[in-house]
């Protein structure tokens, strides 16, 4: 987790840069407190030697002096100018290039360490990491920010999809009980109405035979007997011959006497049409004589049904139609089809034409249906509400409809929403529809909800759980409870609230802690700060969050009584770091580094050693200033004297190029080796007087 990373870094960074300037402090204190040793010299010393004079000065500046090493005297009018403190600083490098110095120290020098250290690398690398860390957790709190938001949009639009699919299910469940009655009822109805058809197609065939048959089969008997007789008999006797010949070849009308009665009227008027009509050929006579018996037959019918069957065969039929099937079946669905619902006409006739076939009635009463629900839902798919029915139709009783409803509502989800099925909640459609389903009609929200976590807690990768444990501290089904518990389309508050309250509680105390301690604020506070930076992070708040953050950081856990930290200029120069590349940071550095140490002063050094501290290497009136020289060699020895006279050949170069600045030099090593100048400069006066006084004895005595 990014916290993790961030809670290391700060742990670890600023507080090695502060463990450094402590250790610079420590390595220094000792030169200062050099300064509480008294040197009394049981030698009275001439007030003209140097050594004198800077030990006179360091008494006028400080409480104390320093006691066994070299010590260089800086006086100035402003010992803190730029100016002098150039001048420290090269005199410093000059003298420790020098054989018997071993180290050389001041004040610039202790500074110099403060902000090297300021201006490292480690600093340039802690604000690098701090942003990188900062930048990764914002990009991770808005990844979680869309986590939420997705997770939340999903889950309500998962239980509205439940909801929905829930309804249409018990909907259509209800629907398909409902048409595999009227399918059955249908089914049943059809049988009925083909086999009506079937009795009407025969009373249909045996009215055309009694109407047509009968007259085209004595018109075929007559033929017969003109062709062979007619030139020799009457045509009288021909068709008395014929008649004859008719009652034997129908027996009689196997004693139909409705027939018998139509064809005595229909023989009546084919005689007579011969002495009204002799010259009309056979069947067009005959066609005659039966539209005159049929009328006469009209009259003398009693019954509507058997009235309106011989007038509808009569007016429908011909010699050359009356036994054909295909007519006699077209008849008889015209003469039925007006008792027949019109919703069922065409799929009665279709049955009834292809002679009640079994598999004809399902797939004609399938395609009925088919056509109603399509056009009462245009969204269904045709084949689908087909297949449907086909189902429903060959459900056997007290079978569940479920099934087929299941299959019909799969078929009508689409692939997209398939694949999100899969994606989301780890289900199959017909996973999911038969889950839905189980829950019963109309279930509690709580069912519902219950049923949206379980399954989108399984969809999730295993990566994807890992990282919600770990960064909000809950597994997924703990997490979706928590998102359905902000409702529905959760504002932006609401959303970092959230995460703002887990993301925090999957630290550690020990990371709380760290964190707490560089910042400055709780962790929730922190990532409030992190979410007001916005989304990326707007670039210069970014770097006056970090730089304050740092800037705090610093003079919080500073606890050492030997620095002191200028807030303002410190967040200058972090603000100058910050925006420094650290891939090509050293040249930078360095130039940053020298500025500061010329252009400031120690009351506007970012770190600057104490008051007390300040005050043991540079006057209450910044006028004399004292720098450490460490030489290899024992303070009373010849090459502690010689080393003197080293120190002060460099000195007095800059003491001639200098008219503002004066450099002296004193301590043990330099006291001594004045005073051994200053003997054998007596000596060297003495010497003559001596011998004139001897002399002067000599001659005396």
């Amino acid at each position: 987790m990014v916290f993790k990373g961030l809670a290391n870094l700060v742990t670890k960074r600023y507080k090695l840069i502060i463990a450094a300037w402590i250790i610079a402090a420590i390595i220094l204190i000792p030169y200062g407190f050099k300064l509480e040793s008294i040197t009394t010299y049981e030698v009275k010393a001439p007030a003209h030697m140097e050594s004198v004079l800077a030990e006179n000065l360091i008494k006028e500046s400080f409480t104390n002096f320093p006691n066994g090493s070299l010590i260089i005297v800086v006086e100035a009018d402003n010992v803190t100018s730029s100016h002098v403190a150039s001048l420290i600083i090269k005199l410093n490098e000059t003298l420790r290039t020098l054989e018997p110095v071993n180290n050389v120290s001041s004040i610039y020098d202790f500074e110099k360490r403060m902000l090297k250290q300021l201006f490292s690398e480690d600093t340039l690398d802690t604000l690098s990491k701090v942003k990188e860390n900062i930048t990764d957790l914002s990009e991770q709190l808005h990844d979680l920010y869309n986590i939420v938001e997705n997770a939340s949009q999903r889950l309500y639009d998962a239980l509205d999809y439940v909801n929905e699919t829930n309804q249409a299910l018990y909907n259509l469940t209800e629907l398909a009980e409902n048409l595999t009655d009227a399918l059955h009822e249908a089914k049943e109805m059809t049988f009925d109405a083909y086999h009506s058809l079937k009795q009407l197609e025969g009373s249909v065939s045996g009215m055309s035979y009694m109407v047509y048959g009968i007259p085209s089969l004595y018109v075929k008997i007559w033929l017969q007997y003109n062709s062979t007789l007619g030139k020799m008999l009457p045509v009288t006797v021909i068709n008395a011959m014929a008649n004859a010949t008719l009652y034997n070849v129908t027996n009689n009308f196997q004693g139909n006497l409705l027939a018998k009665s139509f064809y005595d009227l229909f023989y009546v008027e084919w005689n007579q049409s011969f002495s009204t009509q002799p010259a009309l050929d056979p069947y067009t006579r005959a066609k005659s004589a039966i539209d005159s018996a049929a009328l006469k037959m009209l009259t003398q019918l009693t019954s509507p049904k058997t009235k309106f069957l011989f007038s509808a065969v009569w007016r429908s039929l011909s010699f050359t139609t009356w036994n054909s099937t295909w007519t006699i079946k077209q008849l008889t669905y015209k003469i039925a089809s007006q008792g027949i619902p019109p919703a069922y006409r065409d799929t009665i006739r279709e049955v009834y034409f292809k002679n009640g076939n079994p598999l004809v009635v399902k797939l004609c009463l399938v395609k009925g249906f088919a056509d109603k629900i399509c056009e009462e839902y245009p969204d269904f798919n045709r084949s689908s509400v087909e297949q449907f029915l086909l189902d429903l139709y060959d459900l056997k009783e007290n079978e569940s409809v479920v099934p087929a409803v299941i299959s019909l509502m799969k078929s009508q989800v689409n692939e997209t929403m398939a694949q999100d099925l899969e994606d989301y909640l780890n289900m199959t459609v017909e996973e999911f529809l038969w889950r839905v389903y189980e829950l019963g009609e109309n279930p509690p929200l709580a069912k519902m909800v219950s049923l949206v976590v379980n399954s989108s807690s399984n969809a999730i990768p295993e990566d994807d759980s890992e990282q919600l444990e770990e960064h909000l501290n809950m597994t997924v089904e703990e997490f979706l409870w928590e998102v359905y518990d902000l409702g529905e389309s959760p504002s932006p508050h609401a959303i970092q609230s959230f995460i703002v309250n887990f993301s925090s509680k999957a630290l550690s105390e020990d990371e709380r802690e760290d964190l707490e301690d560089f910042f400055n604020m709780t962790v929730e506070q922190l990532l409030w700060k992190i979410f007001s930076l916005g989304y990326p992070p707007n670039g210069a708040e970014l770097e006056g969050f970090i730089v304050d953050t740092l800037t705090n950081a610093f003079k919080e856990n500073l606890t050492s009584p030997f620095l002191e930290v200028n807030t303002a200029s410190l967040k200058k120069h972090l603000h100058q770091l910050y925006k420094i590349s650290s891939n090509s940071s050293q040249g930078i550095l360095h130039q940053l580094l020298e500025q500061t140490l010329l252009q400031e002063t120690f009351h506007s050094y970012p770190i600057a050693p104490s008051e007390d501290i300040l005050h043991k290497f540079i006057s209450k009136d910044y006028r004399i200033l004292i720098v450490n020289v460490d030489l290899k060699y024992d303070a009373g020895s010849y090459e502690a004297r010689k080393a003197t006279e080293q120190v002060r050949q460099l000195l007095a170069s800059l003491n001639n190029q200098e008219s503002s600045v004066k450099f002296y030099v004193t301590g043990t090593p330099a006291f001594n080796h004045d005073s051994s100048v200053e003997l054998k400069r007596d000596i060297s006066r003495i010497d003559p007087t001596l011998i004139f006084m001897a002399l002067v004895l000599v001659g005396l005595y």
